[in-house]
């Protein structure tokens, strides 16, 4: 692979943690005030650890596209990110604020299925 080919797939990478970065806190915030999911420091600290890790595999894939290290961090990075915690918290809750049940408890509404 050519360097600037690994520098663009780098960058790819990079934007693509990012995004989904962003989709997971979209997801955590819509579900901030589910009872039994407390936030605390951890959450916080866990976060900035998060984009850590993206970051810095960047800035060193940017100037030598072929080391490993900045890719066996971008691959750590882009594990987290694609995490599906904070979406699986969000389905369960009905993207609920209020604490409301979980969608699998609600009636369900229309016509039932025929046998």
């Amino acid at each position: 692979m050519s360097d600037p080919l690994a520098r663009r797939l780098a960058w790819a990478a990079f934007l693509l943690c990012l995004l989904l970065l962003v989709a997971w806190a979209a997801f955590d915030l819509a579900t901030k005030s589910v009872p039994g999911h407390p936030k605390s420091a951890g959450d916080t600290l866990f976060s900035v650890a998060m984009v850590a890790f993206p970051a810095v595999a960047i800035a060193i894939l940017s100037r030598q596209p072929r080391n490993r290290i900045g890719w066996i961090l971008m691959g750590i990075g882009l594990g987290w990110a694609i995490g599906p915690e904070a979406y699986g918290r969000f389905a369960l809750t009905g993207g609920s604020r209020a604490g409301r049940s979980p969608s699998p408890s609600r009636p369900r509404r229309g016509p039932l299925p025929s046998a």
